[in-house]
């Protein structure tokens, strides 16, 4: 595995929120305000996406994979063999029913696996990448490493920082009260953050994250503020 810095997955990430950008306005769009993940697989990173129910308890949200494998899968509640060609990646159709901005993630995800081994082949093994709900495996520090990079590109991929500032100007320009220096300050509301998650498609765990892995800060009370930098 590739050590990577937070700084060097963004970079990484660039060219491809960039090649999105030019297949959205391609299609007519003038400006990008939000990344939809399945575009990002299949028309930037070149994936298939299937739908399969991957456990009877619903601990695994996503598999990907960079060879040929056969994975078991329980459709219509039989377990059965699903081929997973190195080019595929594997969403379990439950969450999907029910859960949009965890499976947007997930998406990004497990297509963050596959960016990896696309432009690192030589230092990231070919094995099952598999997403999980919970930790239902004994902790392994590189595996862990390993994760933690898929879920910080995967934020980055879902929300980059200007999609992220233009959303919080969208939602909040009517609310923000005083600025000193380059910080701005934001009087938070919650329904807004909430209506912010919902347009990004985000969950309201990963947007915080990614708010708060952006240097921005949501306060609780008394503040009710959000601060950033320009």
């Amino acid at each position: 595995m590739k050590k990577l810095s937070k700084r060097e997955l963004e970079d990484i990430s660039r060219s491809f929120i960039d090649k999105y950008y030019e297949i959205m306005k391609k299609r007519g769009f003038r400006k990008v305000e939000k990344i939809e993940p399945k575009i990002m697989l299949r028309e930037v990173l070149g994936l298939d996406i299937q739908y399969h129910i991957l456990s009877r308890n619903g601990s695994i949200l996503g598999f990907t994979i960079g060879a040929y494998c056969e994975v078991d899968v329980f459709d219509d509640g039989y377990r059965t063999t699903a081929v997973l060609d190195g080019n595929t990646v594997f969403i379990d159709s439950k969450q999907a029913e029910v859960n949009r901005g965890r499976t947007n993630f997930t998406l990004m995800h497990e297509g963050a696996h596959q960016l990896l081994l696309k432009v690192f082949p030589e230092c990231y093994d070919c094995g099952v990448k598999v997403c999980r709900s919970t930790e239902a495996t004994p902790f392994d520090p590189e595996e862990s490493a390993e994760e933690w990079q898929a879920d910080y590109l995967a934020s980055i991929l879902l929300m980059p920082r200007e999609i992220v500032i233009a959303g919080l100007e969208r939602y909040y320009r009517s609310q923000i009260y005083g600025k000193y220096g380059k910080k701005r300050y934001i009087a938070y509301q919650k329904d807004s953050f909430y209506k912010l998650a919902d347009y990004l498609g985000a969950s309201h765990q990963a947007l915080r994250i990614r708010i708060n892995e952006l240097g921005l800060v949501l306060c609780k009370p008394p503040s009710y503020i959000i601060e950033y930098s320009d």
